[in-house]
C-alpha cells in the first residue's frame, strides 16, 4: 500500500485534490479485513497483525480494528463476507448451550 501511495505521489503531475483523487481512488480497491480484539493493540502489535495477514491472505489489505472487551480473549475476523469467532466468550456461549442442552435431555 505504502508504495502504491509513493507511487501516485510521484507520478502526480496534479498536486493537491488530483493526488488526493488517485489516492481516494487507489484505496477503494484494496480489500478491508476487518478484525475485533478484546484488547487495544499498540502501534507496534497493529503492524504486527497487518503483515502476519498479508502473508498469511498473500494479498494487501487495509486492517480495520475493534476493540471489543466483551470477547474475552481471541478474535473476531471479517473477510470478504466471510466471519469466524475465535473469541473465548463465543467458546464460553457454546459450552454452557452444550451443558445446558444434556441437563435438559437428562431431565426429560
Amino acid at each position: 500500500v505504502s508504495q502504491k501511495v509513493r507511487e501516485i505521489f510521484a507520478s502526480s503531475s496534479e498536486k493537491g485534490y488530483g493526488t488526493i483523487k488517485a489516492l481516494s481512488k487507489e484505496l477503494t480497491r484494496i480489500p478491508i479485513l476487518e478484525i475485533s480484539l478484546a484488547y487495544q493493540p499498540n502501534w507496534d502489535q497493529l503492524q504486527e497483525l497487518h503483515e502476519w495477514f498479508v502473508r498469511e491472505f498473500n494479498t494487501p489489505l487495509l486492517l480495520h480494528t475493534r476493540y471489543q472487551p466483551s470477547l474475552l480473549a481471541g478474535i473476531q475476523i471479517a473477510w470478504q463476507g466471510e466471519f469466524m469467532d475465535l473469541s473465548l466468550q463465543s467458546d464460553l456461549v457454546n459450552t454452557v448451550k452444550r451443558k445446558w442442552q444434556v441437563g435438559r435431555t437428562q431431565h426429560s
